[in-house]
Formats: C-alpha cells, structure tokens, sequence
C-alpha cells in the first residue's frame, strides 16, 4: 500500500491556498471562486462557432460507437470502439482508417488511446493489451512500435507527446503519469502515485494540453502542475474558499478507499454533508480562457476565467440549456458527438442536450433533420472558443 503521505495522487501536492491568477488575470480579482452561484452565459459568450458535421457514411467509413475524437491541421480523428482510427475531413468527408487488428507487425489487440504527435506528425495508437504503443504517419501507415516495460500491467487511459522524443501515458494504475523516451526505449519518470482501489475516483480527464504546454491536475488537488518539463512545476490554483476539499475530508475518503469500505459512484460520495465538497469532471485551457466542469451540489458547474475581460463565470448550464459536461476537449474545441440519435446524455439521472437547435443555423438543422440512425455514421457538434 502506498503510504499515505504520497499514497494517492497529488496529495502530497494539496495546499489550501489564496486563488490568485497571476500574469493573466488582475490583482482585483476575487480571491476565491463562489461555486454557489449561477450566472447567465450565453454560447456565444465563450464560442466563435458552432458546427455540426455529418461523418460520411460509406461500407468503408461505417462506425460502430465514437469513442474519442482530436482535430489537427483540418481533419478529425475519430476512434471507434477502440478498434479503428477513422480520419475525416473539416466537412465530414472520409479520408482512410487505421484498423490492423491482429498479432502480427504494425497490428494491435485493442485501442484504449490515441493521440496526434503534432513535434513529429505522427499519430500514436495504446494497446493495453500487449503493453505496447504503435506509431503511423498522416497518412495511417505504420512505422514502428514499443513495449512499455514496467513492474505490472499498466492501462492506457490517454496519451500526450510532451516534446518529439517523449510520451506521457496517463495511467490508472500505480502511477497516474508515466514518462516513455522513445529515443531510449524505456520508462524514463513515473510521478504521482495512485490508489489500486480509487474506483470511481480514477481520475479520466485531469490531464490536458495547451498549445506544447502539458498539465496535470492531480487528482483530490487544488493545484494545476506543469509537467512539459517532467518535473512538476506548480502552474496555478483553483480556489473554491469554504468549498475546497479539506485535508480531513481528504484523509477520510482515502482510508475508506484503502478499506474497501467505499464502493459507490463520485455523485453519491459529492455535495453538502457529503464526503467531499467537490470533485472535478474535466479541465482545459486556451490562449483566453480557462475552464473546468466540477461536481458540486447535485450539478456539474461550469467555471469559465475570461483572461481577456478578467470576468469569472459559474453556472450549471449555458442560457440555451445546453450543458458540455462530458465532451471531448482538444486544443481549442470542443467536441461532442450524436448518442443513439439524440442530443442528450444522461447528467445526475437528468436528460440533457450538449446542443440546442435554437442556436444553430438553419443549414445545421436540416443536417440532423436528416440524420438517420440506422444507416448514417454519427454527426458531431463543434464548439470553437473565442480567441
């Protein structure tokens, strides 16, 4: 067991501190975030565009469920169930698909994560099943992979290219970050240790990019941490006052989880009187804005820092009733897709759209208008933000 000064990710990196945005944001700035509340925001607040794109649906082109999808330099990589690597075009068309699964050279079993190297140009599939990470060009042709050597098996849960020589892998086993050089061929730094028995609390989407900068949000932490150069680097803070988890609150969940005297859902152990105040979903930064989704009191807040206009916003959903809770992030989009044909997903047991008709252009309606379930590849919805 992990001891518990270091035992679960970034604690020992929690620190209850003032939130002060520095360089970015003005000294006048409130100290602390009020999670409490709930501004009005509307979409075009905070996006210079929304698209909607209809994937082509060809024998060739067909996907089963999108998994994650990445936009680099005017196409969309979509991954489908973790067998395929689909890439189309800025408007839908199908261009090819990586999909070698097998045992032999340049194949794999499964796909857990991919990313685009955009220092090499290259496009880095993780298969977890064979510990391995497999590289293709552009243009989906193989051109080499590498056993990941550790002491267990260890899952891919994402994958960043910090710099054109090495490979973050973002883990939910005993560490949550693993540094590989692929000019070394080795396992060259591990940081932030995790629970075996998180369970729900694994974190998924605390990791992110911005620009060739790469940050880490470790998890139960305050503290966002620069780890482009490896070692972390304290980037800035998220301060929420009397709602920031205590150290206490902190210290009870971890014993439980060491236990096995806790195996429910985030929602259940989140909110008033509850394990802790709050837990973050996911978090992103562009050029002008910094943005999370956290957990807090039966809702997933939206936090949006305006670093142009120094504005703090906070609420549950955008003015169109639209909510972006559990979308893909990827440099400065977001990135949603059709589920089953419905615009919604389900949110603490609530039906919620992650776009609204009423703020879309009419060319946009007739595409879902004439979105068939049964025989079309899945729509996405693109937000772009403002710069």
């Amino acid at each position: 067991m992990v001891k518990k000064i270091n035992r679960y990710a970034g604690k020992c990196f929690f620190i209850l501190t003032s939130f002060i945005l520095t360089a970015c944001i003005s000294e006048d700035k409130p100290e602390s975030i009020n999670l409490t509340q709930n501004d009005s925001v509307s979409l075009s607040d905070v996006f210079s565009d929304v698209r909607v794109i209809q994937l082509e649906s060809t024998q060739e082109s067909l996907l089963s469920t999108i998994g994650r999808v990445k936009y680099y330099n005017g196409r969309y990589y979509v991954m489908d169930r973790g067998s395929a690597i689909f890439c189309f075009d800025n408007n839908g068309e199908f261009i090819y698909k990586i999909a070698a699964q097998g045992k032999g050279p340049g194949e794999y079993t499964y796909i857990s994560a991919f990313t685009i190297d955009r220092f090499n140009n290259q496009i880095i599939i993780g298969d977890p099943a064979t510990q391995r990470i497999l590289i293709f060009d552009m243009a989906g042709n193989f051109i080499a992979d590498h056993r990941i050597e550790m002491d267990e098996i260890m899952s891919y849960n994402r994958l960043f290219a910090i710099n054109d020589t090495v490979l973050l892998i973002h883990s939910f086993n005993h560490y949550q970050l693993v540094f590989y050089s692929l000019n070394e061929e080795k396992v060259i730094h591990t940081d932030y240790p995790i629970l075996h028995d998180s369970g729900s609390f694994s974190p998924w989407l605390n990791v992110y990019q911005s620009g060739e900068r790469t940050y880490v949000l470790p998890n139960l932490g305050q503290d966002v941490m620069d780890v482009t150069e490896i070692n972390p680097v304290k980037h800035f803070t998220w301060d929420f006052g009397d709602n920031n988890n205590t150290e206490k609150q902190i210290d009870k969940l971890i014993n439980l989880l060491e236990e096995d005297h806790y195996d429910g859902c985030v929602h259940e152990a989140v909110g008033r009187d509850k394990l802790l105040n709050h837990y973050f979903i996911w978090l992103h930064e562009t050029d002008r804005f910094r943005v999370a989704v956290v957990e807090f009191d039966n809702a997933f807040k939206h936090i949006i820092i305006d670093n142009q206009t120094n504005e703090v916003h906070v609420f549950d959903y955008f003015k169109e009733g639209v909510s972006l809770a559990l979308s893909s992030v990827y440099d400065n989009k977001i990135i949603t897709s059709e589920h089953r044909g419905r615009p919604i997903y389900k949110e603490m047991g609530r039906e919620v759209p992650y776009f609204s008709n009423d703020h879309l252009p009419e060319d946009y309606r007739q595409i879902i208008d004439a979105h068939n379930i049964e025989i079309d590849n899945p729509f996405i919805v693109v937000y772009t933000f403002k710069e």
